[in-house]
């Protein structure tokens, strides 16, 4: 991630933020984790996982 340059960063945080809006207002998803990983040279992960109602009984563990 660090990697990126300043416009790679700006698309990239752009992208994110779209997705998210999406969830939000298409799908009703109010909350998401996030979690993101580095451990390979030039790849990175990023996972948004929505936090659904139902999933309140599992507690906020993923």
């Amino acid at each position: 991630m660090d990697e990126l340059s300043r416009e790679e960063q700006i698309e990239y945080i752009s992208l994110i933020h779209k997705i998210r809006n999406e969830q939000r207002n298409r799908l009703g998803i109010e909350k998401v984790y996030y979690f993101y990983n580095e451990d390979t040279s030039h790849h990175f992960h990023l996972w948004m996982v929505p936090r659904y109602e139902w999933m309140k009984k599992f507690g906020k563990c993923i």
